[in-house]
């Protein structure tokens, strides 16, 4: 029985890969880890980036090359091209022949031509059974990507979606912890200086974000620097809340 070609290239890089994402790092070094294992560990890949879609529509996150950004830039701008239609149709996309390719007679063209790009491979990154964002490859050469190739490159973008929703649950986590730390500790201050029960204390801090339209840990962390809310309050005032 064959290997799978994932395993057959690179099982300590992939493994140096998943102890460093799935350390205490920002997203964008996560991402640049991965990145850089998709140019290392698929053939013909020159140049890889990470397409998300957010609430003002898709935009490239992160790139080992200003050629990526330019190139996914061109999609967005056009609306066409390889990333856009793996994010729509849920499933890889690739050309050996971006110059020529019908599918993005703007795009393919004008990519070729200012950028050398030969060959582009968009892979969809999903988590919790829904996507979040596309894994591109290009490549200079035509025809850079067989079908082992896609394998590999899929294989790795499951691996990198994997990484990323973890250590956007563990950033989640460590904010709701800081943020949570840092109301306990408003609380603690207004109870010291009014004398008034946890519960009374953190209707002071809701009561004061409501007012003010602003969060509530924003509220806390202002007390915790300069000692004072929005307004003073009166003691009437805090034990009538």
């Amino acid at each position: 029985m064959s290997q799978h070609p994932l395993s057959e290239r690179g099982a300590m890089t992939l493994s140096e890969f998943a102890r460093q994402a799935n350390g205490p790092s920002l997203e964008s070094t996560r991402l640049e880890l991965g990145l850089s294992l998709v140019v290392e560990l698929v053939d013909g890949c020159d140049q890889a980036g990470v397409m998300t879609m957010t609430r003002q529509g898709p935009q490239t996150t992160t790139a080992t090359s200003d050629l990526v950004y330019r190139s996914d830039r061109l999609q967005y701008e056009l609306e066409e091209g390889p990333a856009l239609d793996s994010f729509r149709l849920l499933s890889t996309v690739m050309s050996g022949a971006i110059g020529r390719d019908r599918r993005w007679p703007r795009w393919g063209p004008a990519v070729a031509g200012r950028y050398g790009v030969g060959s582009v491979l968009s892979v969809v990154l999903s988590g919790r059974g829904a996507p979040f964002g596309v894994l591109n490859l290009y490549g200079v050469r035509g025809d850079a990507f067989n079908d082992s190739e896609i394998l590999v490159a899929e294989s790795l973008a499951g691996l990198l979606a994997v990484v990323l929703a973890e250590g956007r649950d563990i950033d989640n986590l460590e904010r709701a912890v800081a943020s949570r730390t840092a109301i306990g500790q408003a609380e603690g201050i207004l109870m010291e200086r009014h004398k008034l029960s946890a519960e009374e204390a953190f209707d002071v801090l809701r009561r004061a974000s409501q007012s003010r339209n602003v969060k509530l840990v924003t509220v806390a962390e202002e007390l915790i620097t300069t000692g004072q809310l929005n307004a003073r309050p009166t003691r009437q005032q805090l034990r009538g809340l």
